[in-house]
């Protein structure tokens, strides 16, 4: 299945599975950086 794509399709996927890994890690980033501010500020508030 491979042999027919050939490299610049092997290329085309593994660019299209990194800007889908690299959208993941963005969102749970952004995520993560949301909780830690609401987080403090609760902290702030006790």
């Amino acid at each position: 299945m491979l042999s027919n794509i050939g490299i610049p399709g092997l290329m085309l996927i593994l660019f299209i599975l990194a800007v889908i890994a690299g959208g993941i890690s963005l969102f749970f980033y952004l995520l993560f950086k949301i909780a830690k501010k609401e987080n403090c500020e609760k902290a702030h508030l006790n």
